[in-house]
């Protein structure tokens, strides 16, 4: 059977990193985004009197990196109005009003004698995000069971981020959008009977061994609730599994419709529903009274067709 989905990216911007490393230079150059017509000025510190300086602008085009010398002391060099270079008694600084994004590219300040590299900074002129017409899988259609890859390049400064959404047809006609994410689990502690009911109820502190894996101590005796929070877009499947020596075995599984199927036999445990705290979250809780081989590994699974994600914590007895 041939089967066609409607799936698009939505396009949204980070904030950037502030500082990077050239592959040219090995100096680290500085980044700075400026919004199209505003003044940006690029400050280079004297060293020593009578030091003499050069504002070069680097840019690549088709490949080859283009040097554009923006403060020379000669007649013959235009250099743009918007552009000027001060040379004052703390340092040699260029100034640029208006930006716009033919001034994108890596400024260097330059000691003109020793052609050293004294500043460094890389301007970036801010974007909105877009898609080009050129930059995204166009319809595909493919066989039930088959796999497709889905491509897409956004545009825009800082650098986008990209995220997905489909298109589905409902039972009644009509067409409903969901976004995209894989499933991610968390895990919390409570004591007794408790589930939180707030997101300042974080729970018991969990503590952590060498290997970088959770544990708690209890007493035999302690009656805990573990909560599993499962998110993701379609609503994540949860699992409680135990280790029983190296077996792992399944407790409970909170599926869709908010239905628990319990697994084998279960024992003391007692799963239920927790209040959700946030959109796409499923909060799925496991109360038992410690005794015996409960002091053991559990852990909670949330997975939806888009990914898997399991967090472990160990319950330890009381030394």
């Amino acid at each position: 059977m041939l089967t066609s989905v409607c799936i698009f990216a939505v396009v949204t911007i980070l904030v950037l990193k502030t500082k990077h490393t050239s592959a040219d230079n090995a100096i680290e150059s500085s980044v700075i985004s400026k919004k199209p017509t505003d003044e940006v000025r690029f400050v280079c510190r004297r060293r020593s009197d009578g030091e003499e300086r050069l504002f070069w602008k680097s840019v690549k085009q088709s490949g080859t990196n283009v040097i554009q010398n923006l403060c020379k002391d000669d007649s013959t060099d235009l250099i743009d109005a918007r552009k000027r270079c001060i040379d004052e008694s703390y340092g040699f600084d260029l100034i640029i009003t208006r930006v716009n994004n033919d001034d994108e590219g890596r400024y260097e300040c330059i000691a003109g004698s020793k052609m050293e590299i004294i500043e460094a900074y890389d301007l970036k002129i801010e974007r909105e995000a877009y898609i080009p017409e050129t930059a995204y899988t166009k319809d595909v259609i493919i066989w039930e069971g088959g796999t497709v890859k889905l491509w897409c390049n956004a545009s825009g400064y800082p650098v986008p981020d990209i995220g997905w959404q489909i298109v589905q047809m409902e039972s009644n006609g009509r067409e409903s959008v969901h976004d995209i994410v894989g499933a991610m689990a968390d895990l919390d502690v409570y004591s007794g009977d408790q589930c939180g009911t707030d997101t300042d109820d974080l729970g018991e502190k969990l503590r952590v061994n060498n290997s970088g894996s959770y544990y708690i101590e209890k007493k035999e005796g302690d009656e805990v609730s573990l909560v599993c929070s499962g998110s993701g877009s379609p609503n994540a499947t949860i699992d409680w599994f135990i280790y029983q020596g190296d077996i792992l075995i399944k407790i409970s599984t909170l599926g869709l419709g908010n239905q628990i199927v319990n697994t084998n036999e279960i024992g003391s445990f007692v799963p239920s529903i927790c209040l959700s705290l946030f959109q796409d979250e499923r909060r799925f809780k496991l109360k038992f009274r410690i005794f015996d081989d409960k002091f053991a590994k559990y852990i909670c699974r949330a997975s939806n067709e888009y990914g898997v994600d399991e967090t472990t914590i160990t319950i330890k007895k009381t030394p």
